[in-house]
């Protein structure tokens, strides 16, 4: 029979194993990015958005990207927002935020649109050692995402 002691500490070493093999529903995919971060460059829709919305938008890499320069002005073309499609010339500022009174805080790349109210936002993320600009596409429980990457 094992002791109090002992069978908490089964517990303990059993609920977390299990917890590993849980789906994780929120990644913490949101990146704070340094003041340090060169984000000016064409940044490219990745191959897997672009099949993921295959038939949705009729995407392809090349036709979505988005062109930011050093001085905060920016273009995009044929950029993903909802079931939307928008090419312009636009503003780009990153700005931290935190999510519901966390104090964990993370970045968000905010485009204005020129001559027009409102703005689209991209969270930041990194995959092998590269940021990622992303979005959510549809529900964010449904843990589908538009990307971008430097090209």
């Amino acid at each position: 029979m094992l002791s109090a002691r002992s069978a908490s500490f089964v517990a303990l070493v059993t609920i977390t194993l299990l917890a590993g093999c849980l789906p994780d529903y929120f990644p913490r995919r949101k990146l704070r990015v340094s003041s340090q971060e060169h984000l000016d460059g064409r940044w490219q829709l990745t191959r897997d958005s672009a099949n993921m919305m295959d038939g949705y938008l009729m995407k392809t890499l090349e036709a979505s990207f988005i062109d930011l320069a050093a001085d905060g002005n920016c273009n995009v073309q044929e950029f993903t927002a909802g079931e939307d499609l928008y090419s312009g010339a636009d503003t780009w500022k990153i700005e931290d935020e935190s999510d519901y009174g966390s104090k964990r805080k993370f970045s968000l790349l905010h485009i204005a649109r020129l001559g027009e109210r409102g703005f689209f936002s991209l969270y930041f993320t990194r995959r092998d050692g590269k940021i990622i600009l992303w979005q959510y596409h549809g529900d964010p429980d449904g843990r589908e995402y538009v990307e971008y990457e430097r090209i």
